[in-house]
């Protein structure tokens, strides 16, 4: 003891109020003394000799050990703000931790975990633990999984961003409410049918035709029937006056076409006309060719067929005709009645997939 009122032990220059060297301070309650040799021991640098850590010790003797960390403003109300059992297991707000971190409402595992739904962290409720979220890796079978469940009972919904944002697969920064990032045309969404879309799959439609007859230029030769006027369309492109013959598609898919043709004998000569859809004025699309020979001075004869067909985003279709005796077969109209709206050719167009 020095004249500073420094003590030591196991020292001869205490640099502390006291200052304990080479050994364990032990603390013990005075039912459980020595020779039992229970209690805490605090020392440093003893466990973990050259390292510098401070050592706490607990020797449990024949009870379940470990420490608890209690607060209190009075000295006879206590608050455990942490307890730590002799098996490892930490608890904060829990007295009896059932993991190796239980915090009161969530519950982190460091394990490996081969079930269908792998948690190695729980979130769940105070008032009803069996409401959990968890979060988890199956190291079997290598994948990530976050799945809400009411334990025992049933799996349970999971809202993402319920009070606004958006949600990326494959991009951190996503520009609409759910944006799945990829490669086009390969990448997609995969239904329970075993289908997958590659692309975003929308209505798409549309009923253009033309009121007034219309005479090929020459015999035997293609043109494209300009259609002038539209019934409705939604999310593909028509112009009634620039190249009005042709439906333009905006997005990929796989779309059902539909056209139809009135062919009309001028009254003094017979013959037959012919129509088809050609895609990107360039290729005849297979299964539509068809032809009429309307009679001389008769009525007017339908030409129609349809065609599903896999069209590319920009891609746009036409009905073209034919007639061998131009102009003395064209396409117009020659009816019992008067129709209200007059049609000599029509094409619809229905995005199926």
């Amino acid at each position: 003891m020095l004249h500073t009122g420094n003590v030591g032990i196991g020292t001869t220059s205490p640099d502390s109020t006291l200052n304990l060297a080479g050994g364990f301070v032990h603390i013990t309650s005075g039912s459980n003394s020595a020779p039992s040799y229970q209690g805490t021991y605090l020392g440093w640098n003893t466990r973990d000799a050259g390292i510098g850590r401070t050592n706490f010790i607990n020797n449990q003797g024949t009870c379940t050990g470990g420490f608890t960390f209690d607060n209190t403003s009075d000295g006879s109300t206590f608050t455990r703000i942490m307890t730590m059992l002799g098996n490892g297991n930490v608890g904060i707000g829990t007295t009896a931790p059932s993991a190796n971190l239980h915090v009161s409402g969530l519950e982190i595992v460091q394990k490996d975990d081969a079930s269908v739904v792998p948690y190695q962290l729980m979130i769940r409720g105070n008032s009803n633990n069996t409401q959990q979220l968890l979060l988890g890796y199956n190291t079997t079978s290598d994948y990530g999984s976050v799945q809400a469940v009411l334990n025992g009972t049933a799996y349970k919904s999971l809202a993402l961003n319920p009070s606004g944002g958006n949600v990326g697969i494959g991009t951190t920064s996503p520009g609409a409410k759910l944006e799945v990032a990829g490669t086009a045309g390969t990448d997609g969404i995969k239904f329970p049918d075993g289908t997958t879309q590659v692309t975003a799959a929308h209505s798409a439609y549309a009923t253009v035709y033309r009121a007034s007859s219309y005479s090929p230029a020459a015999a035997n030769t293609w043109y494209d029937l300009p259609m002038t006027s539209e019934q409705s369309k939604s999310n593909v492109t028509h112009s009634n006056s620039t190249n009005p013959e042709r439906v333009q598609v905006i997005s990929s898919g796989v779309y059902l076409i539909t056209y139809s043709v009135n062919a009309l004998s001028n009254g003094t000569t017979g013959g037959t006309c012919t129509a088809r859809l050609v895609k990107n004025n360039t290729t005849e699309i297979a299964g539509t060719f068809a032809s009429a020979a309307p009679a001389v001075g008769g009525y007017s004869v339908v030409i129609s067929s349809s065609s599903a067909v896999s069209l590319t985003a920009a891609d746009y279709v036409t009905v073209q005709v034919a007639c061998n005796t131009s102009p003395n077969i064209y396409v117009g109209n020659y009816a019992v009645v008067s129709p209200t709206t007059q049609s000599v050719a029509s094409m619809t167009i229905v995005r199926l997939q």
